[in-house]
């Protein structure tokens, strides 16, 4: 129970720098601006959830849309699909924020809210399940990403049993559109 409160602690720390000046970036107020025109990605994920309860190599797949990030703070909307290997599936929306680090690196925090379908040997005690995670990825010239990401699931306490899951996955994205839409794309790449 204490790794699943550090670990949420932690990623509503880092969610929280988010929301701070661009400078936290590493750019300039027009930098920033620049970058609002970023295309949209279509993120293909794979991997084990239930990885903190021994649930014998449960897998699951996700897809999901993020859209271009919103102006003013960066952040990207998603939405998102994952159905594990027993049939359980989450259906949800979330916002997450990039932050480039050493070039091409990116550290991606989010948190969001959805519906988790559950099955036989996987129940997490509520329909209604909140999600935090934080990936870390690298984003090739073309704008394409792969990374390696980490989730918590809870239901936060909406009801009586919240046993909460975490899941860790690799990921690969893929972008949407034309990247000549913002100068700063190229110049970053």
């Amino acid at each position: 129970m204490a790794g699943k409160t550090l670990f949420t602690v932690a990623t509503l720390f880092v969610a929280g720098l988010s929301l701070s000046s661009p400078s936290v970036y590493g750019e300039s107020e027009s930098e920033q601006t620049g970058r609002s025109l970023e295309r949209p990605l279509v993120n293909f994920t794979a991997g084990q959830v239930g990885v903190d309860r021994n649930l014998n190599n449960l897998w699951r797949y996700g897809l999901e849309y993020r859209f271009s990030p919103l102006a003013r703070y960066r952040l990207v909307p998603s939405i998102g699909v994952v159905v594990g290997a027993d049939g359980a599936n989450y259906i949800y929306a979330e916002l997450r924020r990039d932050f480039r680090f050493a070039g091409h690196w990116l550290l991606t925090p989010s948190f969001g809210l959805g519906r988790f379908n559950n099955r036989s040997g996987f129940n997490l005690g509520h329909m209604l399940e909140f999600r935090s995670g934080l990936e870390i990825s690298h984003q090739f010239n073309q704008g394409y990403r792969l990374g390696v990401a980490v989730f918590h699931l809870s239901n936060g306490g909406l009801s009586d049993e919240n046993p909460g899951t975490e899941a860790v996955v690799l990921s690969f994205s893929v972008p949407l559109g034309d990247n000549t839409a913002s100068p700063a794309i190229k110049n970053r790449n």
